[in-house]
């Protein structure tokens, strides 16, 4: 791989801190593939009326930004599953961080505190 190809590849960790479901947390900015994924799969869920299917989506999305300090990803076990994290907060929390992660991922976290 040439080095200005391995450089446009490699993502620099980030940790932005943040307040998600209720814990003050650390997330990433999601890849624009990573929000596309998650946009055709609830779409998809939704096309089925499958109501689960999105809050397992979201509560997946949301488990997936969480990071350390340092930006780096959670160990699997470190982290609640995203059913185990759907069967304890509501909705509209759920519905709240999926929108500061994309927000925050689209922008800045500073403009999606403002909103």
């Amino acid at each position: 791989m040439t080095s200005l190809k391995k450089a446009l590849l490699t993502v620099t960790p980030e940790a932005i801190p943040c307040k998600l479901l209720g814990v003050d947390v650390f997330i990433r900015r999601m890849s624009a593939m990573e929000l596309i994924q998650y946009d055709e799969g609830i779409s998809a869920a939704r096309e089925k009326d499958d109501t689960r299917a999105t809050v397992i989506l979201s509560a997946g999305l949301i488990l997936s930004a969480i990071v350390t300090d340092k930006g780096i990803p959670y160990a699997k076990g470190d982290l609640p599953t995203a059913e185990e994290v759907a069967g304890k907060h509501d909705n509209s929390a759920i519905i709240d961080a999926v929108s500061k992660i994309q927000r925050c991922s689209y922008g800045t976290l500073e403009e999606a505190e403002k909103n």
